[in-house]
Formats: structure tokens, C-alpha cells, sequence
């Protein structure tokens, strides 16, 4: 789960100042989006106006993400950011049986990770790890936090005599998943892939792009673009052997934006490939898998 920044240009409704790190001061949209990790699917999005916080809504946004995962789904795992630490959701996930792993950012951090005992970790050099419970002033119990901090060595300038110094970069992390501090590192580290899809999904499937005076119509604007994101995912997953890799963009130029020749004879319609064209194989495939399936058009 991640929120999204779009930036836009002009006094579109629902348009304001926020969170926006590149563009600081920059009108913008700040939507919801959860990906289920296995396949690329958004699962669920919600258009937000500019001001939103990204924890904003989120517990609700998370209710309705369960809400469509289907009953035979026994077993689900949530990855989120710093901004969805909220004592709110991690009660809500406590409550579904639901596993999670959320960055944590938090005041005093610094000081309170400094504090704990530090272990370094076998074959990782230059990395250290802890493990503790601790509870948040705003939550209502203890939980368990996983830290890892990487020892960063640099020179000090303008000195007689060559002198090293140290300095930690820390990684937190709230988690009830039993992996050890590394593993749990590592695991998180996994949910990047969810930053790609989002950029897929802005950049290369318009969502949030394509404007209008009215927020409303922006809204059902971007869920028609994350509708045809999920198609063109869906059609990738069902119809190829071994799923996909390429982008969106990818996939439209290659196997979309076919060149060829749409003729007719005998009453029937057929579509000529060149006969040189290198993705000829893997468009015959999707068109047979698509056949095969009945669909009344073939």
C-alpha cells in the first residue's frame, strides 16, 4: 500500500498544496493505491485531493481492500511506508489476522534506536541488528519493532592527519511476521516494486493525467485508467505461460500497436502480421489463448 503524488498545472478542483517532494509547493492529487505483489493487480485506489494526508483514510482504505480480496484468500500480508505507522490500522490489521510489515517513523527515533542492543549480522559486514518491543505514546499497546542500521565510514577534510569517522543510517520497522531484523529488511525492501507500478499507472496508463473543471469526473476518470491498467495485467497473467515482465508502455507498442493488415476474403476478417515482425510469436499466443476460451468475437 503507497499513496502517489500528480502534479498538475492550472486551478483544477481538488487541486492543492501538499505533500509533493519533488516539486515542493506544486499543486497536486494525492491518491490511495494498494497492489497485490504477486501479480501487479491494483487491487483497490481512491482519487484524494492535494491536502490528504497519506495516513488519511487509511484504516477505511484497508476495510475496503479486504473487502474485495475473495473468501478463499486464507492468508494475507500488508507492506506499507512511514506514512501508514498509525495506530488505527495496525489495530485494524491485528484484528483480521493479517500479517504486516510497516516502516516506522516516528519523534525520538534516533535516540531510542541508539539505546538498544546491537548485534552485527553474520556475512552482512558494516550491518548491524536489533530487536524490540516498545509502545508508541498515541497506541494503545506494545509492539514488536525490527531495526537494522548500516555503519557508513568516511574521511574528515581539512585535517593534519587522515581521520575516520562513523556514521549509522537506520531502518525501522513494526512487524508481526516472526522474521528475524535482516529478513524483515529484506522483505520490505520487496514492496519498491509496488513504487514501479504506481509510476506504470500515473505515467503510462494516464491515471490521474487525463483532467477535467470537476473532481468528481477526475475521480471516475482515474479508476477507468486503473481499470485499464488491471485489464492489460489481466490479460498478460491469463493468456501467457509464464506471466509478464514489460511495462505497459512496452506491451502497447509491441503487442497493440501491431503493424499489419486488417483484410477480408471470403466473407471473414483476418489480420496479416509483417512477416518479419519480431513479437509475431507471442501475439499468436495471446490471439490462440483468447480463442481457446470461448469468447463469443473469435
Amino acid at each position: 500500500m503507497d499513496s502517489a503524488v500528480k502534479g498538475v498545472f492550472g486551478t483544477q478542483e481538488g487541486a492543492a498544496k501538499g505533500y509533493n517532494p519533488k516539486n515542493r509547493g506544486r499543486k497536486s492529487y494525492h491518491p490511495l493505491l494498494c497492489f497485490i505483489a504477486e501479480n501487479r493487480e491494483c487491487l483497490h485506489s481512491r482519487f484524494r485531493t492535494g491536502d490528504a494526508y497519506s495516513a488519511n483514510g487509511s484504516a477505511e482504505f484497508m476495510k475496503e481492500c479486504f473487502a474485495k480480496i475473495p473468501e478463499r484468500v486464507w492468508k494475507v500480508s500488508v507492506r506499507a511506508d512511514s506514512a501508514f505507522f498509525s495506530g488505527e490500522l495496525l489495530e485494524l490489521l491485528e484484528e483480521s489476522h493479517c500479517g504486516y510489515t510497516i516502516k516506522v517513523k516516528m519523534k525520538g527515533q534516533t535516540a531510542l534506536l541508539e539505546g538498544q542492543k546491537w548485534k552485527k549480522i553474520r556475512s552482512r559486514p558494516g550491518f548491524e541488528s536489533a530487536e524490540f518491543e516498545y509502545k508508541c505514546k498515541s497506541q494503545s499497546e506494545s509492539r514488536r519493532f525490527a531495526a537494522v542500521r548500516q555503519i557508513i565510514e568516511f574521511e574528515v577534510e581539512n585535517e593534519p592527519l587522515p581521520v575516520t569517522k562513523a556514521e549509522y543510517y537506520y531502518f525501522c520497522y513494526v512487524t508481526d511476521m516472526g522474521k528475524s531484523p535482516w529478513g524483515t529488511h529484506k522483505y520490505y525492501g520487496k514492496r519498491s516494486t509496488g513504487e514501479n507500478q504506481i509510476d506504470q499507472a500515473k505515467n503510462q496508463m494516464a491515471a490521474g493525467g487525463i483532467l477535467t473543471d470537476s473532481f468528481q469526473a477526475d475521480s471516475a476518470i482515474f479508476q477507468i485508467c486503473i481499470l485499464a491498467y488491471n485489464l492489460m495485467v489481466w490479460m498478460m497473467w491469463i493468456n501467457t505461460e509464464r506471466g509478464f515482465r514489460e511495462e505497459p508502455y512496452t506491451i502497447r507498442l509491441y503487442l497493440i500497436r501491431v503493424p499489419g493488415r486488417l483484410m477480408c476474403r471470403g466473407r471473414q476478417w483476418f489480420l496479416r502480421l509483417e512477416k518479419n515482425f519480431f513479437f509475431k510469436s507471442k501475439w499468436l499466443e495471446i490471439e490462440e489463448s483468447i480463442a481457446l476460451s470461448g469468447f463469443p468475437w473469435f
